[in-house]
């Protein structure tokens, strides 16, 4: 089994510090002791370092504070803006609409405190938003977006080929230009340079 031996010792994720490896080992990564800034201690695996944004206790105190529903400026309905995004976000799913018909939610935005927790209170004038069409529901794929990135990147949807020309120009252009050349936002060639999409192209 491969594990994931590149130290962490003493850098910051979200609210904590890593501290050392705790000797264990989850689903082929180190198990890391890591260090709350609310000062508890409590462990991380190495693959789960983008999810996990604090410790367990300040995780539960976090969501008690934003009062779940609703704590967010509400709709008419008297449901949270952010929790209507996230049953929109199953109906399409689970009613197999047209375009959603191959398109998954991951397995951690089933429950709703998940999401809140990864993608925050939705912003006014913003909607749930697929960065890669092509994949489904995740913290990585998805962002707050306005109505006007949307169509733009509905519009110009990326494929294998345009990826692989973005990656060889990274580094030779600046990203403002490579994103207009591409007709895409710049948080898009970011995320392509530091494989947060698009990755394995």
């Amino acid at each position: 089994m491969h594990f994931n031996a590149k130290d962490k010792r003493g850098k910051r994720y979200h609210n904590y510090i890593v501290i050392e490896d705790s000797g264990k080992r989850l689903s082929g990564s180190i198990v890391w002791k890591c260090l709350c800034d609310c000062g508890e201690y409590f462990k991380v695996a190495s693959h789960n370092f983008k999810n996990t944004k604090r410790c367990r206790k300040c995780r539960n105190e976090y969501l008690r504070n934003l009062n779940t529903i609703h704590g967010h400026s509400s709709n008419i309905s008297g449901r949270s803006y952010t929790y209507y995004s996230w049953q929109s976000m199953k109906r399409r799913i689970s009613e197999k609409r047209k375009g959603y018909e191959n398109i998954e939610i991951c397995e951690r935005w089933m429950v709703f405190e998940n999401f809140l927790e990864d993608m925050g209170e939705r912003p006014e004038g913003m909607t749930l938003d697929r960065i890669n069409g092509s994949k489904g529901y995740s913290p990585s794929n998805c962002r707050w977006a306005t109505p006007k990135e949307q169509a733009r990147n509905r519009k110009n949807k990326l494929n294998e080929n345009k990826v692989k020309n973005i990656r060889q120009l990274i580094g030779k252009m600046k990203i403002k230009e490579i994103a207009k050349r591409f007709n895409v936002s710049e948080i898009t060639i970011y995320n392509i340079k530091n494989n947060k999409i698009w990755i394995g192209v």
